[in-house]
C-alpha cells in the first residue's frame, strides 16, 4: 500500500468508480423519469375525454352512484383509444377527496393516496368541483411497471450497468498503464541513485516520461555528471598533492639520511638547504589550507577601506628587484584619485603578488609587465599584463584550476605549485569581486581583478565600522 504506483492506481480507480456510479445512477433515474413522463403524456387526451364523460354522468345522475358500471362500459367501448395496461391506475374521487372508483389496489371509501394527489384532474359541473380523476400508467409514484414497459426500462438499466462496468474496467487498465508510465522513470532514478551511492558516477538514467519526471531525470544526470567531474578532480587533486609533497619530502629524507650516515657534513649550508625544502612544504600546506577554508566559506577576512592605488604601488615596489634580476621591466599606471574598495588589504596584496609572480614566471628576459588600476562602471579594476607567450584558447578555462600548468612537463621550480591563481580566485570571490584573464598566443596575457568601488563617504563610514 505504501507503493506510489499502488496509491496512484487506487486513487484513479476510486475516482473512476465514483464518477461512473454517479453517471450511471443519473442516467438510470433520468431514463426512468423520462419514460414514465412519456407514458403520462400519452394518456392526456384520454384523460381529458374521460373527465368530460364523468362530468356528464354526474350532471345527469346528480351523484357518483353507479359510476363503476358506467365506467366499465365506457372503457370497453374505448379499449382501442386507451393503452391496454395490464393494471392501469384509474381513480375517481368525490368532492371530499374520498375514492369512489379505484384500481391497482386503491380501495374505494378511503382518501386519495398522497402520492397521487398531484396527478388528480378536477371534474367540474356548472363551475362546481364534484370530484377528481386520476389516470396514470402503472409504475407512477411507487407502482411498478409491468410487462413490456418494465422490460424496456430493465433493458436500458442493464445497458447502463454494462457500460459502467466496461468503463470501470477501462479505467483500471488505464490506471495501471498510467502508473507504470509515471513510476517506471522514478524506479530508474532509484536504481541510479543506488548505483551512484556505490561511487559509479558514470551511470545515467533515460530522460523519458512526463515532462516533470523527465526534468527530474535531466537534473539527476546533471548531478551525476557534476559528481563524476568532482570525483575526477578530487582524484587529480590528491595525485597532485602527493606529487608536490613527494619531492621536497624525498629531498629532506635523503639529505637527513646522508647526514646521519656521514655522507654530508652537518654544516649551516646543508641545514639551510633542508630549511628551504621545509619552507616549501609549509607554504604548500598553507596554500591548501587557504583553499580548503575558501571552499567551505570560512576564510577569515579583515575587511576595511583600502586604497587600491597605494596597495599597487607598494606591492610593485617590493617586486621590482626580483623583476630586475630577471631582466623584466615593471611599469605601474595608477589613477591619481583614490580608488577605494572594501577588502582585506593583506589578502588583496597576496592576490596582486600572485598575479605578478605568475606574469614574471612567463615573461622572457627583456620583456615587460604593466600593472594598471583604474575605475570602470562603478568598480575598481586591476590589470596585470605581461609580454609572455600567451595562453592557447583551449587552456583558458583551466587557468584558475588547482595544480594546473600550461606545460605539464614544467617543474615546480619553473612552473610554480599551480595554486597561486586558484588562491587568487578564491580570495577575490570571498571579497565580492571578479577575476579573469584575456590572452592571445604570441602577444601575452592580461589578468584582471574587479572589486566594487566605494565613494569617499562610504569609505569613511567603513573605516568607522572597522575601527569600532
Amino acid at each position: 500500500m505504501n507503493s506510489l504506483a499502488t496509491r496512484i492506481a487506487l486513487a484513479i480507480v476510486i475516482v473512476v468508480l465514483v464518477i461512473v456510479a454517479l453517471i450511471s445512477l443519473s442516467i438510470a433515474r433520468t431514463t426512468d423519469r423520462a419514460f414514465r413522463g412519456y407514458l403520462l403524456r400519452t394518456l392526456q387526451p384520454q384523460t381529458e375525454e374521460l373527465r368530460r364523460t364523468l362530468a356528464d354522468y354526474y350532471r345527469t345522475h346528480g351523484s357518483w352512484e353507479g359510476v363503476h358500471d358506467a365506467l366499465r362500459a365506457y372503457l370497453r367501448s374505448r379499449n382501442r383509444q386507451i393503452p391496454a395496461f395490464r393494471r392501469p391506475i384509474l381513480v375517481i374521487t368525490n368532492e371530499e377527496g374520498i375514492v369512489v372508483v379505484g384500481t391497482a389496489g386503491i380501495r374505494p371509501g378511503r382518501p386519495l393516496p398522497r402520492p397521487l394527489r398531484p396527478f388528480a384532474t378536477p371534474i367540474t359541473v356548472e363551475g362546481r368541483e364534484v370530484g377528481r380523476l386520476v389516470l396514470l400508467p402503472p409504475g407512477m409514484e411507487g407502482v411498478h411497471l409491468p410487462g413490456a414497459e418494465r422490460a424496456f426500462l430493465d433493458q436500458i438499466q442493464r445497458t447502463v450497468v454494462f457500460v459502467a462496468l466496461l468503463a470501470v474496467g477501462l479505467g483500471i487498465l488505464l490506471s495501471v498503464i498510467l502508473t507504470r508510465t509515471v513510476t517506471s522513470p522514478l524506479q530508474s532514478l532509484a536504481r541510479a541513485a543506488r548505483t551512484l551511492s556505490q561511487r559509479e558516477f558514470h551511470y545515467r538514467v533515460p530522460e523519458r516520461g512526463p515532462e516533470e519526471v523527465a526534468a527530474v531525470a535531466r537534473a539527476f544526470n546533471e548531478m551525476a555528471t557534476a559528481l563524476e567531474e568532482a570525483e575526477e578532480r578530487q582524484r587529480q587533486l590528491l595525485a597532485d598533492i602527493a606529487h608536490e609533497l613527494r619531492t621536497p619530502l624525498s629531498v629532506l629524507q635523503a639529505n637527513l639520511r646522508a647526514m646521519l650516515d656521514g655522507v654530508y657534513p652537518l654544516d649551516p649550508k646543508e641545514i639551510a638547504a633542508l630549511y628551504d625544502e621545509a619552507r616549501l612544504v609549509n607554504r604548500l600546506v598553507d596554500d591548501l589550507h587557504v583553499l580548503a577554508l575558501a571552499d567551505i566559506g570560512q576564510l577569515p577576512l579583515k575587511e576595511e577601506t583600502v586604497d587600491v592605488g597605494d596597495l599597487i604601488r607598494q606591492t610593485t615596489a617590493t617586486f621590482a628587484l626580483a623583476a630586475e634580476a630577471r631582466g623584466v621591466h615593471v611599469h605601474t599606471d595608477v589613477e591619481p584619485d583614490p580608488l577605494l574598495v572594501n577588502a582585506d588589504p593583506d589578502r588583496l596584496a597576496q592576490v596582486v603578488r600572485n598575479l605578478l609572480s605568475n606574469a614574471l614566471r612567463h615573461t622572457p628576459e627583456g620583456g615587460r609587465i604593466d600593472v594598471r588600476a583604474f575605475r570602470q562602471d562603478g568598480r575598481v579594476r586591476i590589470e596585470v599584463q605581461d609580454t609572455g607567450p600567451g595562453i592557447p584558447p583551449e587552456h583558458l578555462s583551466h587557468v584558475f584550476d588547482r595544480f594546473w600548468r600550461g606545460d605539464p612537463s614544467r617543474a615546480r621550480e619553473t612552473g610554480g605549485s599551480g595554486l597561486g591563481l586558484s588562491i587568487a580566485r578564491s580570495l577575490i570571490h570571498a571579497m565580492g569581486g571578479r577575476i579573469g584573464v584575456n590572452s592571445q598566443v604570441g602577444q601575452g596575457s592580461t589578468f584582471w581583478v574587479e572589486l566594487p568601488m566605494l565613494t569617499i563617504g562610504s569609505g569613511e563610514r567603513a573605516r568607522e565600522r572597522s575601527s569600532g
